[in-house]
């Protein structure tokens, strides 16, 4: 019997093109969001009136190299598993276990005490305990009789009244780039971002310079990567969620990492002025029309780069 030779790259873009259809099917039913990473451990997470718990599967790690935090009610883990040769001299046919470095992020139901969060790994998986904070808590709230009329009279009245639209507040998402450079004098920053789905075909249309209006993939407050690349229209309103406009700069389809330009607020080039190229931001863009005057409300370090960390 012959057996073919491993293609490591065939392999990859195979695996990356089954992720990706999974990915657009499923994530407008995932309440939680992953920043980029090789791989992205499974976890289960379940709550109770005093905690949340949180279990992921990571056989093979070290629990020293699993970094956990909780930052702004979004927990976040990450490590990295290695590829470990210990064959050597024979050749590899196969290699289907995920390896090398992940990171996973939670966005909290509720909030939690961050003093009293504990931690476990026990036969490869881990275990995250996070009490909830006393404000969070239920409590029973008992209403008075005076209190309980009143409430019936605003409630009756509420229902002969016009119907009233109020106008919510722009809403916005987050999403991370790693930094390719940033322009002080000018407030802007040059930063890629995964690309996947439509975007791998639509970014070849594009040349170095034109205005376009990327989209994102995205659940909930968070975007994950680029799945949709079109062409800026100013006579067009942008009503669109997970979308902003941007100076397209370059597309790497090997890697599937586009490059991008975009202005950022003067107060965002202090908070990553000590970034070098190669490290990862954080940014803030708001839905909709708000996105084509200021696509950037915010921008910080990521979480897990060194001037987020010092």
């Amino acid at each position: 019997m012959n057996l073919a030779g491993w293609n490591p790259i065939r392999e990859m873009s195979t695996l990356q093109n089954h992720f990706n259809r999974l990915f657009d099917d499923a994530r407008h039913n995932m309440p939680v969001d992953d920043a980029i990473s090789a791989w992205a451990p499974a976890a289960d997470i379940c709550e109770n009136e005093n905690e949340l718990i949180l279990q992921a599967d990571l056989p093979g790690l070290d629990p020293k190299q699993i970094d956990i935090r909780v930052e702004n009610n979004v927990l976040t883990i990450r490590g990295e598993r290695h590829l470990e040769r210990n064959f050597e001299g024979d050749t590899f046919h196969r290699i289907e276990r995920s390896f090398g470095k992940f990171v996973r992020s939670f966005t909290l139901s509720t909030s939690v005490d961050g003093d009293k969060i504990r931690a476990s790994y026990k036969n490869g998986v881990l275990t995250v305990t996070l009490p909830k904070a006393e404000q969070a808590k239920p409590k029973r709230i008992q209403i008075a009789a005076a209190a309980a009329m009143f409430l019936a009279v605003a409630l009756l009245s509420l229902m002969f009244m016009p119907a009233v639209t109020l106008a919510a507040a722009d809403e916005t998402y987050v999403w991370n780039g790693e930094l390719v450079a940033l322009d002080q004098k000018a407030h802007t920053i040059t930063v890629k971002s995964m690309v996947v789905g439509n975007a791998l075909d639509e970014f070849k249309n594009f040349k170095p310079g034109d205005r376009v209006l990327l989209g994102w993939s995205g659940f909930d407050k968070y975007a994950n990567a680029i799945n949709h690349a079109l062409r800026f229209d100013a006579g067009k309103k942008l009503e669109n969620r997970f979308m902003f406009p941007a100076e397209f700069v370059a597309f790497d389809a090997p890697t599937r990492y586009a490059t991008f330009k975009a202005q950022i607020p003067a107060d965002g080039v202090a908070k990553i002025q000590s970034l070098k190229p190669g490290e990862w931001v954080t940014a803030t863009s708001p839905h909709g029309a708000s996105s084509e005057n200021q696509p950037i409300v915010s921008i910080k370090p990521y979480v897990g780069s060194a001037a987020a960390t010092n």
